[in-house]
């Protein structure tokens, strides 16, 4: 069986990968700290290992199966949307409430958003 994770199935946003990270980094640390003073591999290793394996795995990935059994999505809208658009399709953007319409490669004038609706043919 392949896992395959793409854009689209991630379920974990950048900061949730970062505080994922530094978990996984805190336990690696902590976890040798008492490895080393104890002198030896043991329960200690298993205790903190799993939690540092499930961490470092779901930051690597930007998948985690609980969020996805439990319908949970930490990504930002900014995330979803670098993921949502095609990127060789994109001919209009919409910038501080203006529409700029790109396609013939000059700057046109700004139309608000609010008095355009939809986006204007050209």
């Amino acid at each position: 069986m392949r896992l395959t994770i793409s854009a689209e199935t991630r379920n974990i946003g950048r900061e949730d990968r970062l505080v994922r990270g530094a978990v996984a980094l805190s336990l690696l640390l902590i976890g040798a700290f008492i490895i080393v003073a104890s002198g030896g591999l043991g329960a200690i290793s298993i205790l903190f290992g799993a939690p540092l394996a499930y961490f470092l795995l779901t930051a690597a990935l930007g998948w985690d199966p609980l969020y996805a059994r439990s319908g949970i999505d930490t990504r930002t809208d900014a995330e979803l949307a670098e993921y949502a658009v095609d990127e060789y399709a994109v001919d209009e953007y919409l910038i501080d409430e203006y529409v700029v319409d790109l396609r013939d490669g000059s700057w046109p004038d700004r139309t608000p958003v609010s008095d355009a609706g939809a986006l204007p043919d050209r």
